[in-house]
């Protein structure tokens, strides 16, 4: 078992997927379903492109965490919910590009 004081310690981040091939449910603090919004940032951690953040919905792309069958028992065992509950990553086209190239 390993020790994690904060952050996932299992799994990780699939290649790029076009943020229009997913399906994701917009809603507003009241819970009520929104339209996307027009400009997203990108939440990359090691962001490529300095002079901008902000880009159009329809030009970013999307992360999912993957564990194995595997990592999945382990994590449910051990309860570690870092590693189970992990979000979507929305990434602008750039660091996309990075990722598939250099197989992060």
């Amino acid at each position: 078992m390993s020790v994690v004081i904060c952050g996932a310690s299992r799994g990780r981040y699939s290649k790029p997927i076009p943020i229009e091939q997913v399906k994701i449910n917009w809603v507003s603090e009241t819970e009520r379903s929104v339209n996307p919004p027009g400009k997203l940032k990108c939440e990359s951690s090691d962001f490529l492109h300095p002079r901008r953040r902000w880009y159009p919905y329809k030009k970013m792309f999307v992360q999912k965490r993957v564990l194995t069958k595997k990592e999945l028992r382990e994590a449910t065992r051990d309860f570690d919910m870092f590693s189970l509950e992990m979000p979507l990553k929305i990434i602008c086209p750039y660091c996309a590009e990075k990722i598939t190239k250099g197989g992060q």
